[in-house]
C-alpha cells in the first residue's frame, strides 16, 4: 500500500483543472479517498448586490456525495472595501453541497473565489458590472453629464487598447441598414467613437458563446440598428481574413439598463448587438440577438 505521506504529495501532481460555463472542477484527495471540488456561481452580475457560490465535494471513486467535509473561503481578489464574504468556512450537507454569499461593493471588475478543501483549493471568478455600457445618442450642447448612480461609475476607466496580438475580429457589418464599423476592445462603460465595442469577457466567434457588441445611437455606428428586423444578416470580419456570418433572431426594443444577464454566457454561438434609446445614463438599451449561421 502507498504510504499515505506519499499519496498526498502524489495528489498534488496530479490535481487538475476544469472550467466550463461558470463552473470550476478541481481534482485531490481526502485522506486516500479522490475527490471533485465543483465550484458554481454567476458570471457576471450587478455591483453593489450579492451572488451565491456554491461547492460541491463529491468521490471520484463513487460518485457519492463527500458530508461534513470543512470547506474554507478566501477572498484572493476584490476591487472595492465593500467586497467581502458570509463566512471563512461552512461544511458541506449530506449531499456534498455547501455554499458561501459573494457580496459587491460599487466597483466594478471581477472577484476570485477560493475555496480550500485539504489539498485542493479551486477558485472562481465572478464580474460585477454597473450596468449595460452606455451606448447614447449625442446630447443636447448644453447637457452636462452628471451620473444618476454612483453604480454607473467605476473608480478608474482603463484605456481602449487593443491586446497584445491584436484581436480575433476587426469589424462589424450589416448591409441592409449600411452598418460596416471596425472594432476595437471595450472598457465595458463607455463606447468609442467610430468604432463598435467587445465587451471584455465575452466570447469571440467561434468559441461557441455569447459575443457582446456594443456603440452609440449615432449616424455611422448603430443608429440605423432601430430599423433592424429579424432574418436580417450580420458578418463579422475576422482577423484571418475569413468571415462569420449570424441571422437575427431576436429584437429587444427596451431593455433595462442593468440588465447585466445578457452578458452571460449561451450554450449556443450568438452575437449581441447593444445600443441606446436617449443619452439618458439609465435609459433602456436596444438590444439585438443574432444566431451564427453554419458555413456553406
Amino acid at each position: 500500500m502507498v504510504d499515505r505521506g506519499i499519496r498526498l504529495a502524489v495528489s498534488l501532481a496530479v490535481a487538475t483543472a476544469m472550467l466550463f460555463g461558470g463552473s470550476l472542477t478541481t481534482v485531490g484527495y481526502i485522506d486516500q479517498a479522490r475527490v471533485q471540488v465543483i465550484l458554481s456561481g454567476p458570471n457576471v452580475v450587478r455591483c453593489n448586490r450579492a451572488a451565491t457560490i456554491g461547492a460541491r465535494v463529491v468521490s471520484t471513486e463513487t460518485g457519492r456525495p463527500v458530508r461534513n467535509q470543512v470547506v474554507r473561503w478566501s477572498l484572493v481578489q476584490s476591487q472595492s472595501g465593500g467586497d467581502g464574504l458570509s463566512a471563512s468556512s461552512t461544511v458541506t450537507d449530506r449531499r456534498g453541497r455547501t455554499a458561501v454569499s459573494l457580496s459587491f461593493g460599487p466597483v466594478a471588475g471581477a472577484r476570485t473565489v477560493r475555496a480550500a478543501v485539504t489539498v485542493t483549493s479551486p477558485s472562481i471568478t465572478v464580474r460585477c458590472a454597473g450596468g449595460l455600457p452606455q451606448t447614447s445618442t449625442r446630447p443636447p450642447d448644453d447637457h452636462v453629464a452628471q451620473p444618476l448612480n454612483a453604480l454607473l461609475m467605476p473608480e478608474a476607466l482603463p484605456a481602449l487598447v487593443e491586446p497584445a496580438g491584436g484581436l480575433p475580429i476587426t469589424g462589424i457589418r450589416l448591409g441592409r441598414l449600411g452598418i460596416n464599423l471596425p472594432i476595437v476592445e471595450g472598457d465595458g462603460f463607455s463606447a468609442p467613437e467610430g468604432a463598435a465595442a467587445h465587451y471584455p469577457g465575452t466570447a469571440w466567434p467561434g468559441q461557441g458563446s455569447n459575443t457582446y457588441l456594443y456603440a452609440h445611437a449615432r449616424e455611422g455606428h448603430f443608429l440605423e440598428l432601430w430599423q433592424v428586423r429579424t432574418g436580417d444578416r450580420v458578418q463579422v470580419d475576422l482577423a484571418d481574413g475569413d468571415v462569420a456570418e449570424y441571422r437575427v433572431r431576436e429584437i429587444r426594443p427596451v431593455v433595462s439598463w442593468d440588465a447585466v444577464e445578457l452578458l452571460e454566457p449561451s450554450t449556443d454561438e450568438i452575437l449581441t448587438l447593444q445600443t441606446c434609446l436617449t443619452y439618458e445614463d439609465t435609459a433602456p438599451r436596444f438590444v439585438v440577438i443574432a444566431e451564427r449561421v453554419a458555413s456553406a
